[in-house]
């Protein structure tokens, strides 16, 4: 298999997308593009919400000729939401505001909640990944779980890796910024 490092990931010309932060009052158009996918965000809608308005870099919209055709949401980790992450103790579905960090300040991890971009995948990743390197993010770690054989087979050609341990699948990418420096390398 041919993998990719995700930090180097750059967009392709000749498809145009824009990656933003995605605006409350267009999660219901979010939701109803997972819908198929991801039956269970309709009822966690309050709670991407509420993650939302207190980060609003937790959700990025793929944006193409003014229509959103997917998004990539986030969980910005505080270190408590990591090491529970990590212990298997942060409910995903519902975290505690403690374990994410408001906008602006930096993550100590991202995870993945949850991607979705039917026919645009790879574009939209090369974009996040551009996103995801701007100073306040190049240092956060990305976690995500394996939740189909399509998703780890993205991830793993991403330069992500299992975790092992407790969270079996819990896959994990170390950021280019933490495989090149002296300091030890966050969990």
């Amino acid at each position: 298999m041919h993998r990719r490092d995700f930090d180097l990931l750059f967009p392709l010309n000749h498809i145009q997308m824009v990656v933003r932060p995605a605006l409350c009052a267009e999660l219901s158009l979010i939701v109803d593009i997972a819908r198929d996918k991801i039956p269970t965000l309709s009822a966690i809608l309050p709670t991407v919400e509420a993650v939302l308005n207190y980060n609003k870099d937790s959700v990025l919209a793929y944006d193409r000729d003014g229509e959103i055709v997917g998004f990539y949401s986030m969980l910005m980790l505080s270190a408590s939401g990591l090491e529970r992450l990590l212990l298997g103790e942060l409910d995903t579905s519902a975290p505690d505001f403690d374990a994410i960090v408001k906008s602006g300040e930096e993550p100590a991890a991202i995870y993945n909640w949850a991607v979705v971009a039917p026919k645009l995948a790879s574009e939209g990743l090369r974009h996040t990944s551009v996103y995801l390197r701007q100073p306040i993010f190049q240092r956060a770690n990305l976690y995500a779980r394996g939740t189909t054989k399509a998703a780890c087979r993205i991830m793993e050609h991403g330069g992500y890796h299992l975790v092992g341990g407790l969270q079996s699948d819990l896959y994990r990418y170390v950021r280019i910024a933490n495989r090149n420096s002296r300091l030890p390398v966050a969990a």
